[in-house]
């Protein structure tokens, strides 16, 4: 889709401690037969994924005060996410209000709720935020946030998933109609339904009045779906989508790859970045 001032007025994030990989590697308690090729992840010991996500609120604000002359705009809306259990602190409460009031944000017209498009959440929100300041007047101004702490034994950083060593940060924007930091040229989505059970697996869900507790199995329900259906499967609709997303938004920019400075993709291993998003654009692994 493309927009028409639509605008990047805050940003912000919060980050643990940088630690070597080798150093977890050495402290590890469960073998890693797949090496990512990572050198250090984020460890914010101590801190929860809602302390991150307030933290990066704060410096999301701050940078918007840099643009802005006179008092600053509270954001009509807030959406939040937090996709893992260990990082949502409790159960039965709202986190977009907590992380909303510990901003001091005072009470008014609008809405504070959470979104949950797993590791897309925050694009997404991104993408979502467009379409409600481009439709709805009465709305100027949307707030993005994000959190997630991880750790042994529920969730450990390198070995729960493979290709992966999963890092702990928080995350915020700040969208609006305002010119301030960027200009959001236009945005793509694209949903496969079908992938939802490579998360899943054969995994039951848990009975009615229970939660889930114990080590997260993310390891075996891949390999269940991936034995499955097969990996080319799974690689051939994530290319599917990838591109389309990639051909629309530089199609609605105007713009073609030549024209990118910067490609900004996920913290993933090495690996799993050539397959996912290197190969199929057909990214060079460094480009001048």
């Amino acid at each position: 889709m493309r927009w028409t001032d639509i605008h990047i007025r805050g940003v912000g994030a919060a980050l643990g401690d940088l630690v070597p990989v080798r150093e977890l590697t050495a402290a590890s308690t469960r073998r890693t037969d797949s090496p990512t090729g990572q050198r250090s992840i984020s460890l914010a010991r101590g801190r929860t994924g809602m302390d991150l996500a307030v933290q990066a609120g704060r410096n999301a604000l701050a940078s918007l005060a840099m643009t802005t002359d006179g008092p600053l705009a509270v954001p009509d809306l807030h959406f939040h996410a937090a996709i893992w259990r260990g990082s949502r602190g409790l159960d039965f409460w709202s986190r977009a209000a907590y992380v909303r009031s510990r901003l001091g944000l005072p009470a008014g017209p609008g809405i504070a709720t959470e979104i949950n498009a797993m590791s897309n959440s925050l694009i997404g929100g991104l993408d979502l935020s467009a379409r409600i300041l481009a439709g709805s007047k009465d709305a100027g101004t949307v707030m993005l946030t994000g959190g997630e702490t991880f750790g042994p034994p529920a969730f450990d950083h390198l070995t729960a998933d493979r290709d992966i060593a999963y890092g702990d940060g928080g995350s915020a924007l700040i969208i609006g109609r305002e010119p301030g930091l960027a200009e959001i040229l236009a945005t793509s989505s694209w949903n496969d339904p079908t992938l939802e059970q490579l998360h899943r697996g054969a995994t039951r869900f848990q009975p009615p009045g229970t939660t889930e507790v114990g080590i997260e199995a993310i390891r075996e329900r891949k390999a269940h779906y991936t034995d499955t259906v097969g990996a080319a499967s799974i690689h051939q609709r994530n290319t599917t989508g990838l591109t389309y997303v990639v051909d629309e938004a530089l199609n609605h920019a105007q713009l073609g790859t030549a024209d990118l400075r910067w490609v900004l993709l996920p913290h993933y291993g090495h690996r799993l970045l050539h397959r996912q998003c290197l190969q199929p654009l057909r990214l060079p692994r460094s480009a001048p």
